[in-house]
């Protein structure tokens, strides 16, 4: 499948690496463009603090990963490592499955450490107030 343009020849694999990938990024640089708040960013913040933002730049570069995987279809099939049968729903499952996970593990871990913030905030403030409860034993 493909066709002759200008002398080269624009196939799947062409599609595949140079179209997609320069849309999803260019779509990635034009997120900031497209922010419409009010508030003013500070890029250097806690990424904790915004778990969204982060888990979507985590499956970002999970997505990344796994089409950098997806280049190297034959040499997983030589190696035995994929069937030429199946070799193509695999990765294009790992395409949309690994960025997910990705997505809602980051989610999980931001919600982790914010607990442990919230448990670490709230053991502060009382020592601060003096109320120790005593020590079992």
């Amino acid at each position: 499948m493909g066709f002759h343009l200008l002398g080269g020849e624009i196939g799947s694999e062409f599609i595949g690496a140079m179209i997609v990938s320069t849309l999803v990024i260019g779509l990635m640089f034009a997120v900031p463009m497209l922010d419409r708040s009010k508030d003013n960013l500070y890029y250097a913040e806690n990424p904790t603090n915004h778990p969204i933002r982060l888990g979507a730049g985590v499956a970002f570069l999970t997505m990344m990963l796994v089409l950098s995987l997806a280049g190297y279809k034959p040499e997983l099939i030589s190696a035995g490592l994929l069937n030429a049968n199946n070799a193509n729903v695999i990765l294009w499952l790992l395409t949309f499955l690994m960025p997910a996970l990705a997505y809602f593990g980051t989610l999980s871990l931001v919600r982790g450490i914010r607990r442990l913030r919230e448990a670490d905030e709230h053991e502060q403030r009382v020592h601060a107030e003096g109320h120790v409860r005593p020590a079992y034993d």
